[in-house]
């Protein structure tokens, strides 16, 4: 018997493909959890321990009609090959996902449809999963009142500069990103950065591995032109905020590196 369903149209489903096709260079397996509040896909870097998550808001969809909370792995490969296949139709790249949870097995139908001006174009793929559990590895939720921004540009510049692992020292008018051998400093007075809750004197320091340097090169090229930095409220993660689109109910990338 069925008894969840879940519907969620996009109307052009380009950016999102382009934006899942990012997460594949860390790994080919994601964890999708959706909820009638959100919807993201995650996946962590099997060696260097980061988790990658890609956030969408239920308003950047056309429909978006869940009933409950839904979660389960599912290969990135297949679902960029499903969206692919159906959501590119020749006069409409629209793709409509739906889902069914089976109880009690907790087995999910999911499935892929492009509808189309013609009805010959149209076409559906399915694929079976098991649900996952409710409980979801604890990544903490965002401390939004301390922070600081860089320019995009200045980000590409530490990862071509600086070894795998980066340190990072904050104070109320600089950031310096360096290595035993060499630093990259992006100051406060002339707009380099934005330091927000940073007030005290001593300085804040933490550590990032900014690898693969294609993967985190490519979220740069965002059209806010700027990343961000936060820590979790409970001090578990830093966390690096990439938006992929200007408007403020853009999906935004954010990736979670485990304080060391």
């Amino acid at each position: 018997m069925g008894t969840g369903v879940l519907v969620i149209k996009l109307d052009d489903c380009i950016p999102f493909m382009n934006a899942l096709s990012q997460l594949s260079n860390i790994s080919n397996k994601a964890d999708v959890k959706v909820s009638p509040f959100s919807f993201s896909v995650i996946t962590t870097h099997p060696h260097l321990g980061f988790t990658a998550t890609l956030n969408f808001s239920p308003q950047r969809f056309a429909v978006y009609a869940v009933d409950q909370y839904y979660s389960f792995s599912i290969s990135l490969q297949f679902f960029h090959n499903a969206m692919s296949q159906f959501g590119q139709a020749q006069d409409l790249p629209s793709l409509c996902i739906t889902a069914l949870l089976l109880e009690p097995t907790k087995t999910i139908i999911l499935n892929f449809t492009s509808p189309t001006r013609r009805r010959e174009a149209s076409g559906v793929a399915t694929t079976w999963l098991t649900s996952l559990p409710s409980e979801e590895k604890e990544l903490g939720a965002i401390d939004y009142g301390k922070y600081f921004t860089i320019h995009s540009e200045d980000l590409r510049r530490v990862i071509n500069l600086l070894d795998v692992l980066v340190c990072v020292t904050v104070t109320n008018s600089e950031v310096r990103f360096h290595t035993t051998s060499q630093v990259v400093v992006v100051t406060k007075k002339g707009g380099g950065c934005e330091i927000v809750g940073y007030e005290e004197i001593f300085e804040t320091q933490f550590k990032i591995i900014l690898r693969p340097s294609t993967f985190f090169c490519r979220l740069s090229y965002n059209e806010t032109e700027r990343v961000s930095f936060y820590q979790t409220i409970n001090n578990s993660h830093h966390v690096v905020l990439f938006p992929v689109f200007a408007d403020s109910l853009s999906p935004q990338y954010a990736i979670y590196f485990p304080v060391m």
